[in-house]
């Protein structure tokens, strides 16, 4: 687990970032800067209502987060938080991590093209609201609040760019790094087909576990065609979300991973003492739990 609470989001629609949340993990409620306050106590109570999993909720503003909380001040749940930094003070504290805004090094984030499953891996690792993250919602303030908001336009237009580069030379260095660079890091280091495999038959039902991760298998070891397998995963996954999740997969196996991979399976197959390690010396960047999983599912006979 990370050590943020709130994650911030400069000005992005919550509707977008609605649909990145998984239903399946998370209760994902989208509050809008349009909506009044009797509408936000009715989304979140309709929401909570249907789904049990932990709520995350996409607050469109700081006034729309400073409701919610009014509304729900015990509720346990995960934050968004989309508003612009420069008008905020402070626009940075220990539990802030702004994913889209130049706080961070990676500049502007654009959700319309990054991956569901980042987007997942970065929800995962954010600690639920407790009583530091409140406080900063209902601490922090606009800048020049008490004025008119072209005043406040006019002000960030002149802080272009001074503003945000003090900012971030003010910074401590662990606040200052891209999160979704980290992530992607961190995924590159172990992705694997055994953990990928793993991942992707948590969302199907344990009737249909045996048979798919037979059929993945296969196809890893060319046992089955392109054609089979798209032929089979549509007779058996009804849901269009677990079978992307299974195309998904498919694509690691057609990448220069699993092409890896394979190649070191078959060079393992045709060896007459079966030493593992020296296959593995050859071929540096395969996985050794990923080989061994292979050359479990696998009847040497079919190829021998």
């Amino acid at each position: 687990m990370s050590d943020f609470e709130i994650y911030g989001i400069a000005y992005n629609s919550t509707v977008i970032l609605q649909q990145l949340v998984s239903a399946r993990k998370y209760t994902p409620i989208g509050l809008h800067v349009t909506m009044a306050s009797a509408q936000i106590k009715s989304e979140v109570e309709d929401k909570i209502k249907r789904n049990k999993n932990l709520p995350v909720v996409l607050a469109g503003s700081l006034q729309v987060a400073r409701t919610f909380l009014r509304n729900f001040p015990t509720l346990e749940c995960k934050l968004i938080l989309c508003e612009c930094p420069p008008f905020l003070d402070p626009p940075a504290c220990p539990v802030l991590q702004w994913l889209d805004c130049d706080l961070q090094a990676a500049g502007a984030w654009q959700v319309a093209k990054i991956k569901p499953e980042d987007f997942m891996d970065l929800l995962d690792v954010l600690n639920p609201l407790s009583t530091a993250g409140k406080e900063y919602i209902a601490s922090v303030r606009y800048i020049d609040e008490d004025r008119g908001r072209i005043e406040k336009l006019q002000k960030f237009g002149e802080s272009i760019p001074k503003y945000y580069k003090d900012t971030i030379a003010a910074l401590e260095p662990d606040s200052n790094k891209s999160p979704l660079k980290t992530l992607k890091n961190i995924r590159k280091a172990k992705e694997g087909l055994k953990s990928l495999l793993a991942g992707t038959l948590e969302t199907v039902d344990e009737y249909h576990r045996a048979v798919l991760a037979k059929l993945v298998l296969d196809y890893q070891i060319t046992l089955v065609t392109k054609r089979e397998y798209l032929s089979k995963l549509t007779s058996l996954i009804e849901d269009e979300t677990v079978r992307k999740d299974f195309l998904t997969l498919r694509k690691w196996m057609d990448s220069k991973k699993g092409a890896l991979l394979q190649e070191a399976f078959f060079a393992y197959s045709k060896l007459e003492t079966k030493e593992m390690l020296v296959i593995l010396e050859a071929h540096k960047k395969v996985s050794e739990e990923d080989l061994q999983l292979l050359v479990v599912h696998f009847d040497q006979s079919k190829i021998i």
